[in-house]
């Protein structure tokens, strides 16, 4: 089966990055963790959040020829790792 390229949410259904996301935000965000959890949208988000990430990555590494480590480095701490909860950046207060 080959994969659709215009549906990237199904293809990063599995992505380690979903798994990351998770894991992450259970530790350094577990109020935004609880909550995604108890309202079911926690996997939906954590897919969300890898699909953009990808995105934005390309999009750096693509069209503004940055580096793919570089670029990866800046855009995982957008949408994957997240600032902890006690944090002032931490953008979900």
């Amino acid at each position: 089966m080959s994969r659709n390229r215009t549906n990237p949410v199904s293809e990063l259904n599995s992505s380690p990055w979903v798994n990351q996301a998770k894991e992450h935000w259970k530790k350094y965000c577990p109020k935004l963790y609880a909550e995604l959890q108890k309202t079911g949208v926690l996997h939906e988000r954590a897919v969300e959040a890898a699909e953009q990430t990808e995105n934005d990555l390309l999009d750096a590494v693509n069209n503004h020829g940055v580096d793919y480590q570089a670029a990866w480095e800046v855009v995982r701490e957008r949408y994957i790792f997240l600032p902890a909860e006690d944090d002032p950046e931490y953008p979900y207060k």
